[in-house]
Parts: structure tokens; C-alpha cells; sequence
């Protein structure tokens, strides 16, 4: 599934986790499509996968495009 919209990594999420035994984060990211009703922006998270620990202050995974493309999953 393809979405438009942007970024907004003021808003994101570090969660601390291990993979194969190494200390990281999963950086999660809102992802606004629209407005509501009511005029205000609507988002879906988007898992944007992980990163080791001594990097997660890093803006490596910043974007500035309009599209995500992935999986969508109910929660």
C-alpha cells in the first residue's frame, strides 16, 4: 500500500529493544494523510525499523518525501 502525505518526526517515537542481542531502538514516526471533519490532521504510525543504540539521536532516517510505501496493519 502506497499513502501521501509527510513526516512528522517532532512526534516520533525511540522505543529501546534488542536484534540479535545488540541494544537499539524501532523508531516509529506519525505519518499525516489527511484532516477530518473538523480541519485536523489525521496520521498512521509507521514503523520505520531499527537502528542501533549509539545512533538513535541520529537524523539518518529523516525524510522530506510525500510517499510511504509498506504494510498496514491494524491495531
Amino acid at each position: 500500500m502506497t499513502l501521501k502525505g509527510y513526516f512528522d518526526h517532532e512526534r516520533e517515537y525511540k522505543v529501546e529493544t534488542q536484534y540479535r542481542g545488540e541494544k537499539g531502538v524501532q523508531i516509529i514516526t506519525p505519518f499525516y494523510t489527511h484532516l477530518d471533519a473538523s480541519g485536523n490532521p489525521c496520521a498512521i504510525f509507521v514503523n520505520r525499523g531499527w537502528i542501533p543504540y549509539d545512533l538513535k539521536d541520529s537524523r539518518l532516517h529523516y525524510q522530506t518525501g510525500d510517499k510511504v510505501t509498506g504494510y498496514l496493519y491494524r491495531g
